[in-house]
């Protein structure tokens, strides 16, 4: 009988330290990282540059028109150097994208250029729209950086 009393006492006192413990609660996450976002995207740039085509992604073929809107500020004398690259750096076309309008202003202005290249090797490559810098100094340096497809003869590529 003792130990009948003993075991129901035992269990009455775990049973009630199983009450009366304080809830165990998991310690609450960290907030998740912003996201990285690309400083030569075009996130980062919407407010400088805009290409109206072809859009990040795209599927390219020569001739490659490339058309959008910058600020004033990213021409010199109504135009700034564009570069087509394949996804090894290597480059396949480049030449100035020329304002179609007053270029001397604070607005964005329309610009146009057109691309001839020889199709690459690579899936993948950048299209890179730079600021002119006619000073060279690199605090003054900017770029737009586009991703691109280029045609394989399967799809059909973007053009405006």
């Amino acid at each position: 009988m003792k130990r009948f009393i003993i075991t129901i006492a035992v269990l009455t006192l775990v049973g009630a330290g199983c009450i009366f413990q304080p809830a165990v609660r998991p310690l609450p996450l960290p907030p998740a990282p912003a996201p990285v976002l690309d400083p030569h995207g075009p996130e980062a740039k919407a407010d400088l540059i805009v290409v109206d085509s072809p859009k990040p992604g795209d599927l390219v073929a020569s001739p490659l028109t490339v058309t959008g809107k910058a600020r004033g500020s990213w021409y010199f004398e109504a135009s700034f150097p564009v570069q087509l690259l394949d996804a090894d750096g290597n480059v396949l076309a480049s030449g100035p994208a020329q304002a179609q309008n007053d270029w001397m202003t604070t607005d964005f202005v329309p610009f146009k250029i057109t691309l001839t290249f020889t199709p690459p090797g690579t899936v993948g490559g950048t299209l890179v729209l730079k600021k002119d810098n006619p000073s060279g100094l690199p605090e003054h340096e900017d770029e737009l950086r586009l991703p691109v497809r280029f045609n394989s003869g399967s799809a059909s590529p973007v053009q405006p």
